[in-house]
């Protein structure tokens, strides 16, 4: 069976990133640099607590057994990663100027937010 990240380019949008089951199978993938990811503790904690946040029943068990191994800086940097992307998950915002609304986090980062 081929899981949604081996599906997905290495690097590139991801079909909806809102989604918890593709936000764990991400963690899965970058905590063991399978499916074309990098090993990267820090993102793939991102990305179970993102997972944990919407609903993934293992996400939070993943995610506490990943932090085992980690530094409080790794942690602190994964818990700022998923605030920003929170952020940039939220939408667009009315542009002070223009009144137009924009969101240039969720625009550059090549995440489709759904």
């Amino acid at each position: 069976m081929t899981t949604l990240a081996a599906a997905m380019p290495a690097s590139g949008p991801v079909p909806c990133a809102r989604d918890a089951d593709i936000l764990f199978d991400l963690g899965i993938s970058y905590s063991t640099g399978t499916g074309g990811k990098p090993v990267d503790i820090v993102e793939a904690h991102k990305c179970f607590n993102l997972a944990a946040l919407t609903g993934h029943a293992s996400a939070a068990e993943a995610r506490a057994s990943l932090a085992v191994d980690m530094t409080m800086a790794q942690i602190a940097a994964a818990q700022r990663a998923a605030r920003s992307w929170m952020v940039s998950a939220a939408g667009p915002t009315p542009d002070s100027g223009t009144g137009h609304a924009h969101s240039a986090k969720a625009t550059a980062s090549g995440v489709n937010r759904c």
